[in-house]
């Protein structure tokens, strides 16, 4: 995975968690070492993604599906739990064969 890809999920990640918030607006990054993988998990508490903005960003391939679709080309996985009104937590796991 190129350094600037993970760096610009991350930031995105951080830039819409607090965008939508008003001053008490938090991101919690969280990175472990797994058994042969990193876990990246990016929380917020904003205000999620509504389902149907969600199926939409899929549906028309946009970054949240380039990104899945990278991240299992490569061996690696890309999930978004998400609740409108609840925040979202982004999981980004990825092989160590790729971090290298």
């Amino acid at each position: 995975m190129e350094a600037l890809t993970l760096f610009e999920l991350i930031y995105n990640a951080i830039h819409h968690g607090l965008g939508g918030n008003a001053p008490d607006g938090k991101v919690w990054v969280r990175i472990q070492k797994g058994k042969g993988e990193v876990i990246i998990e990016i929380e917020d508490n904003g205000k999620g993604i509504s389902k149907e903005a969600y199926q939409k960003a899929y549906e028309e391939k946009r970054s949240l599906f380039q990104i899945k679709e990278s991240m299992e080309s490569r061996g690696g996985s890309f999930r978004i739990d998400t609740k409108e009104n609840r925040g979202s937590t982004i999981y980004l796991v990825i092989p160590d064969t790729i971090l290298c």
